[in-house]
């Protein structure tokens, strides 16, 4: 293998693992909103329904 051909497998594994990388967080960070979002509507519901 020559230096260039191995820099560039390099540089394939460095980007694909950031793209996994920021796909995986983003995925985190969609799941947290949701979640928190999903919580503070059930809060919400609750106090409607205690509020009836």
């Amino acid at each position: 293998m020559t230096d260039f051909q191995l820099s560039y497998i390099s540089l394939y594994c460095f980007l694909h693992l950031t793209f996994e990388c920021i796909l995986l967080f983003l995925i985190c960070e969609v799941g947290a909103i949701l979640i928190k979002w999903n919580y503070e509507c059930t809060m919400v519901t609750r106090i409607i329904e205690t509020e009836n």
